[in-house]
């Protein structure tokens, strides 16, 4: 009897160190970033990797940069949520592109990270669901199916940072226009896989709307700038109609999407800002946000 409870013993003590090992090792660090924010702020700014490129330079604006690579619609409605009870947040900034809808963007998102914004009673899961997401698969990743893609981004990260000075690594400025094109279009297809747009992220959408409306916070939908390059492709991957989508819910829109179109310096890849593109985008939406009355349309051509 005591050899099998010194097995159980050993076999939990080695289950916990092996728990503790990968969850130190590469889950705590992403937690820790995925919920470092301001909680002393009255505008947000929720997006994904869009969002994310500006780092701080949002904050210095008086705008919370709370934007974080691959938050869908269903992680920021959690975060909303969560702001709603524990900030003054009076209004939201959020992103409308069009892979935002996309199935893409419905398969790949932060539901694991954004568990930590989310009550273990809400309506969007039982108790039960709630407790064992929140805690269960959150603090012990051997419970959780999403914890090797994890540590495959957290290591594929850091072998790229150990690659940043390889000459293979163009910025976007010093590409050719054929080359802008090639990654333009690997860069759709993978967004836009499926010609159907996400019935779950619109839905999550809508829910975003009502829950602003029941309290009170101001929503202003943006649309981030691309580069001209990526913008002439897109057309071809996908026709969502976002304007319309928006039309009867009196939401104001503001297009960035050409702004810097004859700024390719302003940009790391496609689609993405550099830090210097989101410095000045940053100054841009802050002028924006505050100055516009009505909706506002960017385009330059």
């Amino acid at each position: 009897m005591r050899k099998f409870i010194k097995k159980i013993v050993l076999f939990f003590a080695f289950f916990i160190l092996i728990n503790a090992i990968i969850y130190f090792l590469f889950i705590n660090d992403t937690h820790n970033d995925y919920n470092d924010f301001n909680k002393n702020g009255s505008v947000y700014l929720m997006a994904d990797s869009h969002g994310e490129a500006l780092k701080k330079y949002p904050d210095d604006f008086g705008i919370v940069n709370f934007s974080y690579e691959s938050d869908s619609y269903f992680d920021i409605e959690r975060k909303l949520n969560f702001l709603i009870k524990e900030t003054n947040i009076k209004k939201i900034v959020i992103s409308i592109d069009n892979h935002c809808f996309s199935n893409y963007r419905e398969n790949i998102n932060n539901i694991d990270k954004s568990i930590y914004f989310e009550s273990v009673c809400s309506d969007n899961a039982s108790a039960y669901e709630n407790f064992k997401n929140k805690y269960i698969r959150y603090y012990f990743p051997v419970f959780n199916s999403n914890s090797p893609t994890i540590i495959k981004i957290d290591i594929f990260k850091m072998l790229s940072n150990r690659k940043q000075g390889s000459a293979n690594l163009k910025n976007w400025n010093s590409l050719t226009e054929s080359e802008k094109t090639k990654q333009s279009i690997s860069r759709l297809e993978v967004q836009f896989e499926s010609k159907k747009n996400s019935q779950k992220l619109l839905d999550h959408f809508a829910k975003i709307i009502s829950i602003a409306n029941k309290n009170k916070v101001e929503i202003i939908a943006i649309k981030f700038p691309i580069s001209k390059n990526y913008y002439k492709n897109l057309m071809k991957f996908d026709s969502l109609n976002v304007d319309h989508l928006l039309k009867d819910k009196k939401i104001k829109i503001i297009d960035f999407q050409k702004v810097y179109f004859d700024n390719d310096t302003f940009f790391s890849d496609a689609d993405h800002l550099n830090d210097i593109g989101g410095l000045e985008f940053s100054k841009l939406l802050n002028d924006s946000i505050n100055k516009s009355k009505n909706s506002i349309n960017h385009d330059k051509n």
